[in-house]
């Protein structure tokens, strides 16, 4: 009896194992079509909340396009400080739904909006933390991509050290607005949002003689 269902065993295996193989078989993206699925509204990866015609949105980065941004030198790529960090990037965005400039919204005087400029460029991560698998942490870098109101999109590149080689079950990116007071937002991710992250295609570095 046992070795008759042997077989059987080793078929369901075979067919679990190619369902696992299958799902990992993730597109091979050149440069252009990676940052326009990236930053397309139609995937899981971003996450956004809505108060008082503003929206604020999180995007995560993979770790492919945080080497591309680094080899075009725009902003430092940032590591953990030991092999068992991993790294993870956002892109923090607060984008007004009506016309004007967001960072003049609501403000009585130059003085209010130079203290809003100073908080977005320099002391939101006192404002940040990811929450990762039940532990806590703050931002190892933040990086305001300041645009002079040419945008209706204010941007925050953000980068999190966190103690764990393997991928995290859940992320919980939490902000405490200082900015434009709409309260506090929990940006939630899960595993699932990035099995369908595609993959950057590398650039050929073949020498011609």
């Amino acid at each position: 009896m046992v070795n008759k269902l042997q077989p059987l065993s080793i078929a369901l295996l075979l067919v679990s194992l190619l369902t696992f193989l299958s799902g990992c078989n993730r597109p091979m993206l050149n440069e252009a079509d990676y940052r326009e699925w990236l930053f397309s509204d139609d995937n899981r990866i971003v996450k956004s909340h809505e108060v008082n015609g503003i929206e604020i949105s999180a995007r995560y980065l993979p770790d492919d396009y945080r080497e591309l941004r680094a080899r075009q030198a725009q902003i430092p790529l940032r590591k953990g400080d030991s092999s068992s960090e991993k790294t993870l990037s956002f892109l923090l965005s607060f984008e007004w739904q009506e016309a004007g400039n967001l960072m003049m919204n609501n403000l009585a005087d130059y003085e209010e909006y130079k203290l809003r400029l100073s908080n977005i460029s320099f002391n939101l991560e006192h404002y940040l933390k990811l929450e990762v698998d039940g532990r806590t942490y703050q931002p190892l870098l933040t990086h305001y991509e300041h645009n002079a109101g040419l945008s209706k999109s204010q941007q925050v590149y953000l980068v999190f050290a966190i103690d764990s080689e393997s991928e995290p079950d859940q992320l919980d990116l939490i902000l405490d607005d200082p900015l434009f007071h709409t309260g506090i937002h929990r940006l939630k991710f899960d595993s699932q949002d990035f099995q369908e992250l595609p993959m950057l295609k590398k650039a050929s570095t073949t020498n011609k003689t």
